[in-house]
């Protein structure tokens, strides 16, 4: 029995074609081709750049541009320090094109992990340096949305010399 199957080299495929096509596979066989030309050329940091202009100039959206960094930034490698102008001009890019790494959903997300973040941290302090903390300061504390309003009270539960003193203050929100 023999079996024979066909072969086809990412090298061998119409390199004009792949730029101009839309198709997201079609980039990712480019960035392929790109790869060994540099590794041929020596020159993978312009290489890594230009590829990575050219992905955003197609106007993927986000997703596939994630997925594409991700693809090109572990194919091509280039030194930390090259990475950085990279990383640079990245950011440039989507400045102009007004396509943030983070979108709101995920900035929403962070500033809500912040928040608890400080939260914890000021009963943990408070915990640490008075023993138990009643749980009608952590309720208080746990309503706060505003981070200069947590900040302050981080910097109270450090200053402060009991737990009543930290209440009362918490309590009367008067001035920090």
């Amino acid at each position: 029995m023999l079996f024979e199957y066909p072969t086809f080299r990412l090298m061998d495929y119409d390199h004009e074609g792949l730029e101009k096509s839309d198709n997201p596979i079609a980039f990712v066989v480019l960035v392929s081709q790109e790869k060994e030309k540099a590794e041929r050329r020596g020159d993978k940091f312009n290489t890594k750049l230009r590829l990575m202009r050219m992905m955003f100039d197609k106007g993927y959206d986000r997703e596939y541009i994630k997925g594409l960094l991700e693809f090109i930034d572990w194919s091509i490698q280039v030194s930390e320090k090259e990475d950085a102008l990279i990383l640079e001009e990245i950011k440039k890019i989507e400045e102009i094109n007004k396509m943030p790494y983070v979108t709101s959903f995920e900035r929403i997300a962070i500033k809500k992990g912040a928040l608890i973040n400080s939260r914890e941290m000021i009963l943990e302090l408070l915990d640490e340096r008075f023993g138990k903390v009643p749980s009608e300061i952590s309720v208080i504390i746990d309503k706060i949305d505003d981070k200069n309003e947590l900040r302050k009270y981080h910097r109270l539960a450090i200053r402060c010399s009991s737990l009543d003193e930290f209440k009362k203050m918490l309590n009367g929100n008067s001035e920090l």
